[in-house]
């Protein structure tokens, strides 16, 4: 059965391996860290998760986010993120929600599972409507978004040129 835990030091290594998968696999979507970054996170993950939580000092461009670790067997298995501070206009553009399973994960129900996590608790924080951004490409995130009850809302060009789909879930759906 899936735990949800704030980042703790004893799942860092089990975290960077996931990064590691992502990378040795070419998943583009979940690349928060490259691997010459591994070591200078294992000093600094835990600031680092409280100042993103805080969001006092991050940067104008850079919301506000709590995150949660999915961990099953003391394996850890994805994360969500949830960027609890956002105006609807803001969350329009961003999305409230992300969510990542590691590679060897895929396919065994741990994306509906952790998305399904992330949305009872951005309910239990009084977020409504829930946004959250996909690439359209992205079959299988696709499916598992609209699986958990979003719509489509509208699309975009990010920052880097990448046409993203916003999609919306109403607190009542």
């Amino acid at each position: 059965m899936l735990k949800y835990v704030r980042p703790e030091e004893k799942y860092v290594e089990q975290f960077l391996e996931a990064m590691q998968e992502s990378y040795d696999n070419d998943v583009r979507e979940w690349l928060p860290l490259l691997p010459v970054h591994y070591d200078m996170y294992r000093t600094i993950w835990k600031r680092f998760y409280q100042i993103l939580e805080d969001g006092s000092l991050l940067p104008e461009n850079v919301p506000a986010s709590l995150f949660r670790w999915a961990i099953e067997d003391e394996v850890f298995i994805g994360q969500y993120g949830i960027a609890h501070q956002l105006s609807e206009e803001k969350a329009m553009e961003l999305g409230h929600i992300s969510y990542a399973v590691r590679h060897s994960k895929w396919r065994q129900g741990y994306g509906y599972k952790i998305l399904s996590e992330a949305i009872r608790h951005c309910h239990t924080l009084g977020i409504s409507p829930i946004y959250i951004a996909v690439h359209p490409d992205n079959s299988a995130s696709v499916h598992l978004i609209e699986k958990c009850g979003f719509r489509f809302s509208r699309e975009l060009i990010d920052a880097n040129g990448v046409v993203v789909h916003i999609c919306r879930l109403e607190q009542d759906e």
